[in-house]
């Protein structure tokens, strides 16, 4: 069971390029032990494609809330399954970006979340 407060996509469908749901706030003062990782869950339930077409997920940071920069984890979404990932981010935000290379009647639906390595 994952913690509420740890997910950023709750079964939600891309047809663009978009931001997960949530972003999460690793609280004041985050500062993780050097080499320390988080682990990102992403769960893609269902991917309707029209051909052609690709996904990619960008695990971004910010420590302001506002401007967000790569964490380094670029996923590319190719079918339905569970993947799981190490990342480590430095700052107190954290959130997704789902990228589509062309828009039409693709769409992608996605759960993701945080969870203690």
């Amino acid at each position: 069971m994952q913690d509420a407060s740890l997910v950023l996509s709750d079964s939600q469908e891309f047809a663009a390029t978009a931001d997960s749901e949530t972003v999460i706030d690793l609280g004041a003062g985050w500062a993780p032990e050097p080499d320390a990782a988080m682990r990102l869950r992403a769960n893609v339930e269902a991917v309707t494609t029209g051909g052609g077409e690709t996904y990619s997920l960008d695990v971004q940071e910010s420590a302001d809330g506002i401007t967000y920069t790569s964490t380094g984890l670029v996923l590319a979404l190719t079918a339905a399954g569970l993947l799981t990932k190490l990342f480590s981010s430095t700052k107190r935000y954290v959130k997704l970006v789902l990228t589509l290379s062309s828009v039409g009647t693709e769409a992608l639906t996605l759960s993701a979340w945080l969870d203690a390595r």
